[in-house]
């Protein structure tokens, strides 16, 4: 009996309620139906007097600001970089130049890694490799 009252009472609250779900329903549809048009005609106006119809939101003038400072930012530091290297390299320029030339003559060249990697001469050749598992 408990449950049929259960099941009864459940009935009655969605027959209850039906109606205004299906009135929210339609306002809804209603509201989005009725912005469609409104924001058609308004794109629709603001296209033929030359104007721009995009919309931008608070978020993205924000975001733009930002992106823009961090853009100077990176730009300033690119260039503090850049004059602290050139300054390094004239005070090593002026240090080498200005140290005797007989230090100079008696400087001897030691090979650059990158020099043993990018050496033309051909390498020694190693012996082939014989895959003996074949025997097996």
């Amino acid at each position: 009996m408990l449950k049929l009252l259960k099941v009864f009472a459940r009935g009655l609250i969605i027959t209850l309620l039906l109606p205004v779900i299906v009135l929210v329903w339609v306002l809804y549809a209603v509201y989005c139906v009725g912005l469609f048009i409104f924001m058609f005609i308004k794109t629709t106006i603001e296209y033929f007097k030359g104007l721009s119809f995009n919309a931008e939101l608070p978020e993205d003038v924000e975001a733009r600001k930002i992106l823009l400072e961090k853009e100077k930012r990176d730009e300033q530091a690119k260039e503090m970089l850049s004059s602290m290297y050139e300054s390094s390299l004239a005070q090593q320029q002026a240090q080498l130049f200005g140290e005797s030339s007989e230090s100079i003559e008696n400087y001897q060249e030691k090979p650059d890694f990158l020099d043993e990697i990018t050496n033309d001469e051909p390498l020694e050749e190693e012996e082939d490799y014989h895959d003996d598992s074949s025997s097996y």
